[in-house]
């Protein structure tokens, strides 16, 4: 036991030099920065608005007094709820819960690739194998269609990865910093001291002590017994003393005096409700906007601007439609809008994506470097000039013929007969498996109500089809279009014949068909062959739309760079193709729809 007398612990002590306190202190340092970067990933993941520099203070401090006080994730939420006035308590202790858990499992993961990677480690072959499950196993669930888990929103990879990185960062810093303080004459090389740490450091953590005291050094000094015990010890001492109990001094003193400034949140969600519908969903000049109705899409304001934006957030991708909700935005102001929405991207821990991005909008992206290609054609008519006449639209004059000869007529609901909407709704999904969504409208009675419906009826009376239109003061756009199989042909055209009718009676200059997908998205080679092969099945719809003889305007989609465009492209299609359930009637109140826009345009 000579090794683990007093005297021989303080002259080890003694021994310490200058430029091992030095470089302990800077380890700590870059450790503690590190788990700022972690809290910033947990805040990012839960969707928080708190400004990084105010953010990273509050997580270093409630870090520095948690973990040496015990009670880690109640003690670091107090202390990060008395830095962040705008935090609840709840917030608090659901971002020091996200890091525990994130901790103790990324930890146990790199001590696992320890074993993996390094050379000479025991279970090395199982070690190599249950990190590849591991590795699979996430990265599956990060990219399963459906975005929640056990009620909550799954962390996505670029999280995950951002986490893991901080976390490797934080904890190689805090080995190092042990490593350096040991006796100088060791020759225990810091790889080999690193494994042990992990482990040490996790068995500590576990054991629910301050700082893992007793835990901690006990694994330390049994599994280091390359080292001479008092050396050992005393590098412990001196490592709790610069890497927690420091910490924990500073952190207190800092919570106690720093000011209580609130920061302004970088964006606001928009939650858009039926109450708004028509005094502000119709003053919109884009009618597809009213797709927030069904809660898969919100509009947003980004900071320091009054337009609101159309938007989707996706696992991976924030996805914006069309372009800013304003008329006539200058080149300046769309290249603005652009570094905005990459900021909140950022801050969402997504990859910004425009979607159906307007010819000048994707010019204005592809002039910052972003990787655009054309996604789409939207078929665009004007009711206040369209005519059956003209070689063009002779297939339609004969569609509508067709229509008339099997008895059809066609109006325009004021009461809609929804018993039989519902009917016709679901019979179109049996025959279509289920109805797209995301972009795309879903049948609901509440989603409807709200839009210009038109109603196709058989001789004997029966509804047989409907369609529905986006309305706005401008504009109008088609969304809903279900039939029953074995309709009479020409059903639709006379129904999209009526409603332009009906669009020019009440001034109406725009008039959309909407969007078909374009056919080879601007690629070339073997990527043109399987484009065409993968939207070969929207031949029937171009076609269709086609018969109007509509003026097609190009739209885009755009990433910042070939990767996070393809990851986009897929997480839309997965979207359309596989919706989420239903939410249409998940419906916030409007005063909460109002604070919300409130708060974004301040």
């Amino acid at each position: 036991m000579d090794d683990f007398s007093g005297q021989a612990i303080l002259d080890s002590l003694a021994d310490l030099s200058a430029g091992q306190v030095t470089g302990a202190l800077v380890a700590v340092a870059l450790a503690f920065f590190a788990v700022a970067g972690q809290e910033r990933a947990v805040v990012q993941h839960l969707g928080l608005d708190i400004a990084p520099a105010a953010g990273g203070k509050a997580a270093v401090a409630a870090a520095a007094v948690s973990q040496t006080a015990g009670f880690g994730p109640l003690v670091g939420a107090i202390i990060r709820r008395k830095l962040v006035p705008g935090l609840s308590l709840g917030q608090s202790f659901a971002i020091s819960l996200g890091m525990a858990i994130g901790f103790f499992t990324g930890l146990g993961l790199l001590a696992l690739a320890c074993f993996a990677v390094m050379p000479a480690m025991p279970y090395q072959g199982w070690a190599r194998l249950l990190l590849a499950l591991i590795g699979i196993g996430a990265t599956g669930l990060a990219l399963w269609p459906r975005p929640l888990l056990f009620g909550r929103r799954k962390p996505n990879l670029i999280v995950m990865a951002r986490f893991l990185f901080w976390l490797g960062l934080d904890v190689t810093a805090l080995g190092a910093t042990l490593w350096i303080l040991l006796p100088q004459h060791s020759s225990y090389g810091f790889l080999d001291l690193l494994p042990v740490f992990f482990i040490a450091l996790g068995i500590g953590l576990a054991s629910g002590s301050p700082g893992g005291a007793g835990p901690f050094e006990a694994t330390l000094l049994t599994q280091s017994p390359e080292i001479e015990g008092s050396g050992l010890l005393a590098g412990i001492i001196a490592f709790r003393a610069i890497a927690y109990a420091l910490p924990a001094i500073l952190g207190a003193i800092w919570a106690l005096v720093a000011p209580r400034v609130k920061s302004k949140p970088p964006i606001a969600p928009v939650a858009l409700t039926r109450w708004l519908t028509e005094p502000a969903l119709r003053a919109l000049p884009c009618a597809e906007a009213q797709l927030v109705r069904q809660q898969e899409l919100h509009l947003i304001a980004l900071r320091d601007s009054s337009a609101l934006w159309l938007s989707g957030a996706l696992a991976h991708v924030r996805v914006m439609f069309g372009a800013p909700l304003t008329r006539g935005a200058s080149a300046q102001q769309l290249a603005t809008a652009l570094g905005r929405l990459t900021r909140l991207a950022r801050d969402e821990a997504r990859l910004p994506c425009l979607y159906k991005a307007t010819p000048r909008l994707a010019a204005a992206a592809r002039a910052q470097g972003w990787t655009v290609l054309p996604v789409a054609k939207e078929a665009v008519l004007d009711p206040q000039t369209f005519s059956l006449a003209g070689a063009e639209r002779a297939r339609l004059r004969r569609k509508l013929a067709h229509a008339r000869k099997g008895g059809i007529t066609v109006q325009m609901a004021t009461a809609l007969p929804v018993a039989a909407m519902e009917r016709v709704a679901q019979a179109w999904c049996n025959a279509n498996h289920q109805e797209r969504g995301f972009s795309m409208g879903r049948w609901s009675v509440d989603y409807v109500t709200g839009q210009r419906v038109f109603t196709a009826y058989t001789d004997t009376g029966e509804l047989c089809a409907f369609v529905t239109f986006h309305a706005a003061r401008d504009e109008w756009t088609l969304d809903l279009l279900r039939v029953v199989e074995r309709c009479t042909d020409g059903t639709i055209y006379a129904l999209i014949c009526h409603a332009l009718e009906h669009a020019r009676a009440e001034g109406v200059s725009r008039l959309s068909l909407a969007a078909v997908p374009q056919p080879d998205l601007g690629l070339t080679g073997w990527k043109k062959r399987m484009a065409v092969r993968l939207t070969g099945r929207s031949t029937g719809l171009t076609q269709f739309k086609s018969a109007f003889a509509p003026r097609w305007e190009q739209r885009y989609i755009a990433a910042k760079g070939v990767v996070p465009l393809a990851i986009a492209a897929l997480e839309i299609a997965v979207a359309i193709h596989r919706p989420s359930p239903h939410r249409a009637d998940r419906i916030a109140p409007l005063r909460v729809a109002m604070r919300s826009l409130l708060k974004a345009r301040q």
